[in-house]
Parts: C-alpha cells; sequence; structure tokens
C-alpha cells in the first residue's frame, strides 16, 4: 500500500513578528530523502493587540482637544492606523468609526470643558483589528 500524497501540513508554536524558513524532505520504506532548500522567510502575524491607555495632549487653537492613544502591539505586522468612536458626558450616543492618524493622535471638535469623554479605539493592521476596551477621560477647564 502507498501512503497518501502530502503537500501540506500545520505547523504550531510559532511565534508572531519571527522570520522562519522551512525545509522539507521525503520520506518511504527506504528512508528519508535529501532537504529541500531552505523556503523564503515567512513571518507569521495575527491582529494587533488593543490600545490601553489614551491621554489628552493638549488643547489647539481654544476648540481642538487633541487625544493621544497608547498601547497597542502590532503582534507581527505593522499598525497601519486607528479608528475612533467617542461620546461626552454620560452620553451614549457615539460618533461613528473614524479613520485617525497612525501616530495615534486624533482632535476632538466641540469638546465640553470640565466633562468627559468616552472613547472606544480600534488598532488595525493587515490581519484585522482589535478594538479597545472603553477609555474615559477628563476633559481641561
Amino acid at each position: 500500500s502507498t501512503a497518501p500524497d502530502v503537500r501540506t501540513c500545520v505547523i504550531t508554536g510559532l511565534t508572531n513578528g519571527t522570520k522562519y524558513t522551512f525545509q522539507v524532505a521525503g520520506i518511504n520504506i527506504l528512508g528519508i530523502g535529501a532537504a529541500s532548500a531552505a523556503s523564503a522567510e515567512v513571518v507569521p502575524f495575527g491582529k494587533p493587540t488593543a490600545v490601553t491607555s489614551a491621554k489628552v495632549n493638549g488643547i489647539l487653537k481654544v476648540k481642538y482637544l487633541l487625544i493621544g492613544v497608547r498601547g497597542a502591539t502590532s503582534n507581527g505586522s505593522a499598525i497601519t492606523g486607528y479608528k475612533v468612536k467617542y461620546a461626552f458626558g454620560t452620553s451614549k450616543k457615539f460618533t461613528v468609526w473614524k479613520l485617525i492618524k497612525p501616530n495615534g493622535v486624533f482632535n476632538v471638535v466641540g469638546w465640553p470643558r470640565n466633562s468627559t469623554i468616552k472613547i472606544q479605539v480600534a488598532s488595525v493592521n493587515a490581519a484585522g483589528q482589535t478594538i479597545s476596551k472603553l477609555i474615559t477621560l477628563k476633559t481641561p477647564k
């Protein structure tokens, strides 16, 4: 009897963001054949981790509240951007998701002074996106 023709396999235990090369060899009743040349390097990756914090970076021209987000890691594929939605005070009405700068800084227009702003951030890379928990910040007086 002949063994099935196997051309794929799953390799577990790899670390996202680490470069790997592979070689294969045939095996039959007579033993193991010569190994192939090494494959091109491959780098497994996954969705980025969630943003873990944010802070008010300042006020620009009185009406723009600058907020920066931090804490997301790439998980093997560069973060290509962030999306954010927010609501003021006790409001449950959030804005629609809006794309922000890849550096994680965005501005909010029309913010109430001495209040709170609730934000939720999606960090995005080639594998998809991960949405943060709700983050609440105090707005300046």
